[in-house]
């Protein structure tokens, strides 16, 4: 009898450590999955990061300056590579400092601006140093760009990751990501 509770107890083990195995083995299939979709579908964008972004549209910022609101603008989009690296970075510093970004799409999915000229000529007056003008004087907008507002008060702003990234072509190192946090630390602290 006593080794009829052992063979039990031996099946009972081996097929505990079986489902133990299979479970482990469905979870992780699922997570390789979703990130196949995401590296195959191009599923993915910096919506995944945006846990402390409020969406905004282009009119709402404009009103935001415009009645000399404070917070933080950050300017972008989500299939921009070097938004996909800062967003993430932004998103960090505003949940330690408890600041919410405002977060203004300038084009949708298919690349189709999101805002008019009038928005885009009325906008330049109020950034016009964080904007480059063009070939006919238009002022454009260039993502990612961050700015401080405090009483409707542009008090700083930063433009794009750094001057030697390629977000196309590479990564950002650990210390260019520590760079960038201190900047963006920066920006959020004026307005606090």
């Amino acid at each position: 009898m006593f080794e009829m509770f052992n063979k039990y107890k031996y099946y009972f083990v081996f097929s505990m450590m079986l489902c133990m195995l299979v479970g482990c083995q469905s979870s992780h299939s699922n997570q390789m999955n979703e990130l196949n979709d995401c590296e195959v579908n191009n599923v993915c964008t910096v919506d995944v990061q945006k846990k402390n972004f409020v969406d905004m549209d282009m009119e709402q910022a404009l009103q935001f300056l415009e009645n000399k609101e404070i917070g933080i603008l950050y300017f972008g989009y989500d299939e921009c590579p070097w938004c996909q690296q800062a967003s993430p970075i932004l998103n960090e510093i505003s949940i330690e400092k408890n600041q919410e970004i405002n977060y203004i799409r300038i084009v949708n999915a298919a690349h189709e601006r999101l805002y008019t000229d009038e928005q885009n000529e009325r906008l330049s007056l109020l950034i016009s140093n964080y904007m480059t003008p063009d070939d006919q004087g238009t002022f454009q907008l260039y993502v990612p760009l961050v700015l401080s507002v405090k009483d409707g008060k542009i008090m700083n702003g930063y433009i794009g990751t750094f001057e030697n990234h390629n977000a196309n072509t590479r990564e950002m190192t650990e210390e260019e990501k520590e760079q960038l946090k201190s900047i963006y630390e920066k920006l959020i602290n004026e307005i606090i």
